[in-house]
């Protein structure tokens, strides 16, 4: 009984190890298809440089040419040279080899200047398509990378991939060429004098082997902790304040000096194994070149070899430890470039799940009218979203959404300008289902007036047209429209108290500024756009009562032609809106005018008597 357990026990682990085995197998071939990917892409952007690498080629070639001459004229001055004593011949070698090596030179400095300028193109080539590619990601993109790890795909990556072209390709190119025509050179001089070299190849090649495994892990390893770095300070500047008002900076510190440590570590180790092969190189050529030189020294005594060959033929191994130093070393770095190829054109395998229509239509006039059909949206992690929601709102409506925090409200918005796509039911825009819409079309729709109130770090006139799609640069008519919409607002004297007026810098917090004067701001961004619709959320949020009195007579005034959307933790009856719908967990729990809700709603009269304290969170 216990043998038959036993068996059994042991067939089970054995099949589960199978099955493991499998997976990683199955894993293996996996990453190793989306290694060939990625690759795939980056050698299409080397296609763009076809010239260039041929012409680097080339110069590779010539340069390791040119490094045969030195063994050549040593080997030429000592076996015929010396021995007729003619010093004008050998005047004229060395003048001769002089004019080589000075050639050599200017190519060489052509050389670096067309890899440098080739190797900065490109990264810059792959650094504007990447922040491209993010920028057209779905907001879920950045909600499950933090900005750090953003930053560090745009930078540390992209900087790994610039030494691998730059300092790795290259350099392992040119180093190779020059070792596999030194050893043909030695060869030729004498066969079993190279045989020596040789010997080594097979423990070189299994040493480079463990090296790149090495490093590889390395490089995973640093460019994870350069992610941790990025994320610790931009979560610490960000929230500065913070740490400044409850001492809680120290904890920041120690995770942050923590983070450092551990990056120091990798950095060190990486440092130590550049050390080490340099060292190991050194003694390799020693021992070498004195195993040539007894074996050399004999073939002189019993006159099978003369001078000149011997000191040739140390001289090309001398010269062959140098590049295989440089090679050894590159392809150190070479695993860095790799797992920055890999971290940065995995980026590109995102893709938005808003797809453009392949037959776009656009409505011939722009009214503004907008209707939700049964809408049914569900965020990631199954939180908040809307259930069921219809509604419509007539050109020139004024519609006030009200909702308690997580009630769905600016999941509306989100909707309406697709930056997500409901599972069910249809949105229109003037009878025109906005999926069949162009997204820029759709985009042009709409002004938008942000709860957060986010502002471009640039001045004030640029961020009053940011989005209008007219140029910036402050032109006349720029000025004169921007100062009409200033004193239809009321703005006037606000930007006249500026140091520079309209080009005032606004950074991307609005610190220095109001939030009425942001709110102002963003105002006159969301005037300055012929769109005819207008989507304002949580306009009079944080507002003291004066400013939001402002901002209540700027809605009825600069946006009475239009259709406007307005959001609101709380109803808002001094904006006499056209309509009220009220949304209680995703559900559309009542809609109507302002007094109908009055009498048929309770929910909407119990959110009436909300104090003004309550949470203003949409």
């Amino acid at each position: 009984m216990k043998l038959a357990f036993f068996k059994r026990k042991t067939k089970r682990k054995s099949a589960k190890n199978w099955r493991v085995l499998k997976r990683r197998e199955r894993s293996k071939r996996f990453k190793a298809a989306r290694d060939r990917i990625y690759w795939a892409r980056f050698l299409g952007y080397l296609g763009y440089y076809k010239g260039t690498i041929l012409a680097l080629i080339g110069m590779i070639l010539l340069g390791g040419a040119v490094g045969l001459v030195m063994p050549g004229i040593t080997r030429f001055v000592l076996d015929h040279v010396v021995p007729r004593r003619d010093y004008r011949l050998l005047n004229w070698v060395i003048l001769a080899g002089l004019g080589v090596y000075i050639a050599h030179a200017i190519v060489g400095y052509f050389q670096q200047k067309l890899i440098t300028t080739f190797s900065m193109n490109l990264i810059t080539q792959i650094r504007r398509d990447l922040f491209r590619h993010q920028l057209k990601l779905p907001l879920s993109y950045y909600e499950n990378n933090t900005t750090g790890k953003l930053i560090s795909k745009l930078t540390y990556s992209i900087s790994t991939i610039r030494v691998l072209v730059e300092t790795v390709a290259f350099v392992c190119f040119r180093e190779m060429v020059l070792i596999v025509m030194l050893v043909v050179a030695a060869g030729l001089i004498d066969f079993r004098l190279t045989l020596i070299f040789l010997a080594l190849a097979p423990v070189f090649w299994l040493y480079l082997r463990y090296l790149n495994r090495y490093m590889r892990e390395v490089a995973v390893l640093l460019q994870t902790k350069n992610d941790q770095i990025l994320r610790i300070l931009d979560r610490a500047f960000h929230s500065v304040k913070l740490f400044q008002v409850f001492g809680n900076d120290a904890r920041e510190v120690d995770r942050f000096q923590e983070t450092l440590d551990q990056d120091k570590t990798y950095r060190i180790k990486r440092t130590l194994v550049y050390s080490f092969n340099a060292i190991l190189i050194y003694f390799l050529s020693s021992v070498v070149i004195l195993a040539a030189l007894w074996y050399g020294g004999r073939q002189i005594i019993r006159g099978q070899l003369s001078h000149g060959q011997v000191v040739a033929y140390l001289v090309c191994l001398g010269m062959v430890f140098r590049p295989a130093a440089e090679f050894v070393r590159a392809s150190a770095y070479l695993q860095a470039g790799l797992i920055g190829i890999r971290t940065v054109f995995s980026v590109f395998e995102n893709t938005s799940p808003i797809e453009e229509p392949v037959r776009p239509i656009c409505p011939v006039r722009r009214k503004g009218r907008v209707e939700f059909r049964r809408v049914w949206f569900r965020y990631a992690k199954g939180r908040g979203g809307l259930k069921n929601a219809s509604f419509t709102v007539e050109a020139g409506q004024k519609v006030l959404i009200v909702g308690r925090s997580g009630a769905g409200k600016s999941t509306l918005f989100n909707l309406l300008l697709r930056l997500y796509d409901c599972e069910r039911g249809t949105l229109l825009l003037d009878n025109v289902p906005i999926r069949r819409m162009l997204l820029q079309d759709l985009r042009a729709y709409f002004s938008v007036v942000t709860q957060d109130q986010l502002h471009v770090e640039d001045t004030v006139l640029n961020n009053i047209f940011f989005g209008s799609g007219d140029s910036v640069g402050g032109s006349a008519a720029q000025l004169e429209k921007a100062l009409e919409i200033g004193r239809n607002m009321e703005m006037n004297r606000f930007i006249t108290s500026l140091q520079r007026r309209f080009g005032q810098k606004v950074d991307s917090s609005g610190q220095g500024y109001s939030r009425g004067e942001l709110q102002k701001l963003a105002m006159m961004r969301a005037a300055s756009k012929d769109a005819p619709i207008v989507l304002m959320d949580e306009p009079t949020a944080s507002l003291d009562p004066r400013s939001e009195k402002e901002i209540v007579r700027i809605i009825d005034e600069q946006f009475k032609h239009k259709t406007a959307l307005i959001i609101s933790h709380r109803p808002l009856p001094q904006l006499n809106p056209d309509w009220v719908v009220v949304l209680r967990n995703g559900w559309i729990d009542a809609q109507g005018k302002h007094e109908d809700l009055l009498k048929f709603s309770k929910y909407y009269r119990q959110m009436l008597r909300l104090p003004d304290d309550e949470p203003q969170v949409a």
